[in-house]
């Protein structure tokens, strides 16, 4: 079902349960993301759906690897037993810089999230024992 891509990061399908009224642009502007290093890679076909709004409930289809060896750090699969995991937008129940870049997104739409340890990630703390301090995912 999902496609493998050479070292991705975070790779994700949305999909939305709850919806509040369509919006015809973004929340977040791809040059907001890129200012924060955060790197939102769209894949497939352009997604018709409407652009994820904070409050939506989606459902996101993923599976998170560091950047530096690809090594597997959470998958929705891995880590809840689900498909998919769902989350309230705005409601930091993710890291903060996925939910900058869902924001981004459309529903049903594809991408690789590239997100830097210093502001978006887990920074100097890290997240032992899968992700060291200052890495990226």
């Amino acid at each position: 079902r999902r496609a493998a891509a050479p070292r991705r990061q975070l790779a994700l399908r949305v999909g939305t349960r709850h919806r509040m009224p369509a919006t015809a642009s973004a929340t977040v502007s791809e040059a907001l993301l890129s200012s924060l290093g955060i790197s939102l890679r769209r894949s497939g076909e352009a997604p018709l759906g409407d652009y994820i709004r904070p409050n939506d409930t989606v459902a996101v289809f993923y599976v998170g690897t560091r950047t530096a060896d690809g090594e597997l750090i959470d998958s929705a699969q891995r880590e809840h037993g689900q498909d998919a995991l769902v989350v309230r937008v705005g409601s930091r129940q993710v890291l903060l810089g996925w939910e900058m870049a869902l924001l981004a997104m459309r529903e049903r739409e594809r991408a690789t999230i590239l997100l830097p340890a210093s502001l978006v990630a887990y920074g100097a703390k890290g997240k032992p024992p899968k992700v060291p301090p200052n890495t990226d995912l």
